[in-house]
């Protein structure tokens, strides 16, 4: 696969098309994917309204990029009776009900991409990993079947890059780790095939990846393993960009103070989005959190959860880090509904009074625009 990435400014990308408008919360940028199209980096803790890329169809763009406030969309994991189907918007107040899923998911991975929700991948019951994808359809308010991935895998990762969904690691149908990259451009039609992309550094499961970029580059950062052996590096850290030449590159970064997997990980900021950085925290045997910064590739810490937490769901929400759900080893039920929100002012964490519908772990969440899932 060829990668191409357009080295004209945007109101040259195709010359049928007027500039394309500035977006109020975003920036524009060439897609990495797709020859002619533009895609939009949005600020700090907000979503895509709609497909996250534009293509120029005779003389208008077929859509007009703009980025909205996102409600999180937790879905699948595991209920004390189970892997779960369960879907529900957080906050809930005047959000609709999104239907289950199709079957359950555990250790599936899950993005807002092409205009929908997508899932793809893990396990609808114990040690039966699937390449299954599907997709959940605003507009119809229905879950579609969409291309499966290369492989049966479980507890991989999935993030967006500028209007795609990449899918990494995980474990194969054997439970051994994976070092498998790969990527799905939904505007190139939703029957289009997974591609391959450089493979990952090292196997990596259990992991979690948090997107960062404006119009200068955009970076997927990947942080945690599972230690399938002891020399295993839990605290690994990986970058995904694209170079000069429109090629997909991994390098190694900072290794976090703390090894950790199945935690949660999200965007955070504490200049009002001016900068973003990336911030992980929980997982099987710590409560502990950090900051990661880009520019200076270095860790720091942060104020740890109240308890040790792992597999919980993690998005900013109201332009905050909040913390969903996830298991505690030493509580009764393990299972948790409680909802934590990071405060960069006072750096600590604080429960809110609202509770998941059900207690569970190894959620997917998927950041999704509130204005089409809510109605206030």
């Amino acid at each position: 696969m060829i990668l191409l990435l357009l080295q004209a400014i945007i109101p040259l990308a195709l010359a049928a098309c007027p500039e394309h408008p500035a977006p109020q919360h975003g920036d524009l940028a060439p897609s990495p994917w797709q020859e002619g199209a533009i895609v939009i980096r949005c600020h700090y803790g907000l979503v895509p309204l709609g497909a996250g890329a534009a293509f120029c169809e005779g003389e208008a763009w077929s859509e007009e990029l703009e980025c909205g406030e996102a409600v999180a969309l937790l879905l699948g994991g595991d209920e004390e009776d189970g892997y779960s189907y369960r879907a529900e918007l957080f906050p809930p107040t005047g959000c609709r009900e999104v239907p289950h899923l199709p079957q359950p998911v555990h250790g599936g991975a899950a993005a807002w991409v092409g205009g929908m929700v997508v899932v793809c991948g893990g396990e609808p019951q114990p040690f039966a990993m699937t390449t299954e994808c599907f997709g959940y359809s605003v507009e119809d308010n229905l879950w579609l079947e969409l291309p499966g991935l290369s492989s049966p895998r479980s507890m991989l990762s999935g993030v967006v890059m500028d209007g795609a969904l990449v899918v990494t690691g995980g474990y194969d149908k054997d439970y051994y780790g994976t070092d498998i990259s790969e990527v799905w451009v939904p505007g190139r039609g939703l029957e289009s095939p997974w591609e391959p992309l450089p493979s990952l550094p090292h196997t990596r499961s259990d992991h979690c990846s948090v997107s960062i970029g404006d119009s200068s580059g955009l970076a997927v950062v990947v942080t945690g393993n599972y230690p399938e052996v002891p020399s295993d590096n839990m605290a690994e850290t990986s970058t995904l960009t694209v170079d000069s030449l429109g090629g997909p590159v991994w390098t190694p970064g900072a290794d976090m103070a703390q090894g950790r997997d199945e935690h949660g990980c999200s965007q955070v900021s504490f200049d009002g989005g001016a900068t973003v950085e990336v911030m992980v925290a929980g997982g099987p045997n710590t409560a502990k959190a950090e900051i990661y910064d880009p520019t200076s590739n270095s860790w720091r810490s942060a104020a740890p959860l109240p308890h040790a937490t792992f597999g919980p769901g993690m998005a900013v929400v109201d332009g905050r880090p909040t913390v969903m759900g996830g298991y505690q080893k030493d509580a009764e039920p393990r299972n948790q509904d409680r909802v934590l929100v990071y405060h960069t002012e006072t750096n600590s964490w604080a429960e809110l009074p609202a509770k998941l519908q059900a207690r569970r772990h190894a959620i997917l969440t998927v950041p999704v625009p509130r204005s089409l899932f809510c109605t206030e």
